[in-house]
């Protein structure tokens, strides 16, 4: 009779809870118990971070050579066939006979983890490196799987460098060995006077064969006489020469002679070209070529002069007066300006009932005799009369009167 319990709750007998998404048909609390496997936090973290860097064909090839060693096949998966540690002592003693003297075959896990401590023993022995040491949990916990792989590589490295007489299978490639090299004083010397490749550059690889002259570039090494210009400096001289200059159309005039202080056609332009036949004089212009001897102004220079001039003033629409000439210090008629056009004669006191008086006469002064009290003293800064030495608002000496 097929159970009618729904399959998205735990595989486990009267577990009410959901199955976990990576617990293998269990809940959480029974994936932990159940499964070995199980990893959360970081320890998950770091086993995600380790199989993505993990290759199954470093694996296969690892396998592969520890079956042509001991002569075996090894049943199940990798980390299962070698989580004992027997097939791993046995691959020891079968590249270097007894160096692992016991080997244990019990189940007991602190048994098969002593057997895998002893192949890590041995391998180092035969020359592993530290860096390339797996760890006994690596491999009895599955922690780190690649660890174990790198270390069994590293031992195939290891066993055709530091055993030399051994002829079984190999597992890549053999480590380098030390090449010491003796110089004499002489070459050493002679190599440190030689520059070293480094600053060589690319001197040497990307020199030309031959030259291209489809372009009509000549290469030489000849050199000339002193002054000469060789023919790599002279570039497309005689090429682009031209045979014969135009003058018809721009009255443009090439000439070698040269003379002393006097210009050439070329440099003079179009001197004597544009010149003018004669000069308008329609306008009043007059050009004069004369030059005058005294100090007197010439026309060409006096411009509109007499031509715009006033032939009088008229002084009867404005009262204004032309004065001919300038009088001795006295203000003149023109500078003058509206003076004496403009005064009142008089005010008119009449119409707005405006009387205009004189200034009044201050009373005569008479003489008034002053009687000035015995003991009595001026005070300079207060001009008050007081008595005593001194000033009882200021505090200042009276003077006597």
């Amino acid at each position: 009779m097929a159970s009618s319990r729904p399959t998205q709750y735990c595989s486990v007998h009267g577990c009410d809870q959901l199955r976990h998404p990576s617990g293998r048909g269990y809940c959480l609390e029974h994936y932990k118990t159940n499964c070995s496997d199980f990893n959360y936090g970081l320890d998950a973290e770091l086993k995600r971070k380790a199989s993505m860097k993990y290759d199954p064909e470093l694996e296969r090839q690892a396998v592969t050579w520890i079956q042509a060693v001991i002569g075996e096949q090894l049943v199940g998966a990798f980390a299962d066939a070698l989580k004992t540690g027997e097939v791993l002592c046995r691959l020891i003693n079968a590249l270097s006979p007894g160096r692992i003297r016991r080997i244990n075959h019990t189940p007991m896990p602190f048994k098969q983890m002593e057997n895998i401590s002893a192949f890590i023993q041995g391998c180092r022995d035969l020359g592993v490196a530290e860096a390339d040491l797996c760890s006994t949990l690596d491999l009895y916990e599955e922690k780190d799987l690649n660890a174990v792989v790198s270390c069994i590589h590293a031992l195939g490295r290891a066993v055709q460098k530091n055993l030399p007489g051994y002829r079984g299978p190999r597992l890549g490639v053999s480590e380098a060995t030390q090449n010491v090299r003796q110089f004499s004083a002489d070459t050493m010397a002679a190599g440190r006077a030689v520059p070293s490749k480094l600053n060589q550059g690319n001197y040497g690889i990307q020199e030309r064969s031959a030259v291209d002259l489809s372009a009509n570039i000549i290469k030489t090494d000849a050199r000339g006489s002193v002054g000469a210009v060789p023919k790599l400096g002279m570039g497309n001289y005689g090429y682009q020469e031209r045979s014969a200059i135009d003058t018809s159309s721009h009255n443009i005039v090439k000439t070698e002679a040269k003379s002393s202080g006097v210009a050439t056609k070329l440099a003079m332009g179009n001197y004597g070209v544009q010149e003018r036949s004669h000069i308008d004089t329609s306008v009043g212009i007059v050009k004069s070529t004369a030059k005058p001897v005294s100090a007197d102004v010439p026309k060409l220079s006096m411009g509109n002069y007499g031509v715009q001039e006033r032939s009088a003033i008229d002084t009867h629409s404005r009262s204004i007066i032309k004065a001919p000439s300038t009088g001795g210090g006295g203000a003149t008629k023109l500078s003058m300006g509206n003076y004496g056009i403009q005064e009142r004669p008089q005010i008119d006191t009449m119409s707005r009932s405006i009387i205009k008086t004189p200034p009044p006469v201050p009373p005569p002064r008479t003489s008034v005799t002053t009687v000035t009290p015995s003991g009595a003293a001026m005070c300079v800064r207060c001009n008050v009369q007081k008595y005593g030495k001194f000033c009882s608002t200021c505090g200042e000496m009276l003077k006597p009167l």
